[in-house]
């Protein structure tokens, strides 16, 4: 969405989000009625270039701002990271992947070295079942716990109230 002057441009798909949003009465229901559908997979080679893509642009739902590079984002996988893409589509259309977690194994502990999210992805608690996704993972794997950790920065004040409220 792009604000020009006193005009609102939007795509058909954030259009029709807006209606609902407008209509539903609770939060719940906007969800409900959007027929939200969240896929968390193991990263593929084929998402490296957007994982990449992701982490320069993504500002507000970005946990530690570190920027990746493809190069980056294949060294995590070659050195046996935990590394899950997210993907999203709602009734209105496909938002592709739009999301990435990497995190490191130490003992019973699973530190989480990078979890952004598309601003496209944002209030629509996908992050929540991102976290979720992870903590299942990890518990089949024996992990006691995952560490989540934010550094504060211009934009990511998103990212940083989720580390809070995930505490």
């Amino acid at each position: 969405m792009i604000g020009a002057g006193n005009y609102l441009i939007a795509t058909p798909s954030e259009l029709g989000n807006y209606m609902i949003a407008d209509k539903a009465p609770t939060f719940e229901e906007y969800l409900r009625q959007l027929d939200l559908k969240i896929t968390v997979t193991a990263t593929r080679e084929s998402d490296v270039e957007r994982i990449s893509q992701l982490a320069r642009r993504t500002s507000q739902f970005n946990l530690l701002l570190r920027q990746h590079t493809a190069a980056t984002i294949r060294q995590l996988l070659a050195e046996g990271a935990v590394a899950l893409s997210t993907r999203v589509c709602d009734r209105f259309g496909d938002y592709g992947l739009v999301g990435f977690v990497a995190a490191r194994r130490s003992g019973s502990l699973l530190q989480v070295q990078d979890f952004f999210l598309s601003c496209r992805a944002l209030g629509r608690n996908v992050e929540w079942f991102v976290l979720r996704t992870l903590g299942e993972r990890a518990r089949a794997d024996g992990i006691k716990s995952i560490a989540l950790t934010a550094r504060l920065g211009e934009r990511n004040v998103p990212a940083v109230s989720f580390v809070a409220a995930a505490h």
